[in-house]
């Protein structure tokens, strides 16, 4: 096992890569474990509840978007 580099050693990319572990985490296994909650019932019953849940994984999907094509802006002439 290596040995954890502390977030000011990381790269950009080791960030997000652990940013986007842990968010699944917490999404999959404390949020909503078999992706039952993003359903007409709790959008009617629990709204807040559902957009939460929503939010959550649109930043999951944001996060995994930067790791499939990073912007490397170009540098000034």
């Amino acid at each position: 096992m290596t040995e954890k580099k502390p977030w000011s050693k990381q790269t950009v990319e080791e960030r997000v890569r652990n940013l986007l572990a842990h968010q699944e985490e917490y999404v999959e296994k404390r949020l909503d474990p078999g992706d039952q909650l993003l359903t007409e019932h709790t959008y009617k019953n629990n709204l807040a509840l559902y957009v939460h849940v929503d939010d959550q994984r649109h930043f999951m999907r944001l996060l995994q978007s930067i790791l499939e094509d990073p912007y490397v802006p170009k540098e000034k002439e």
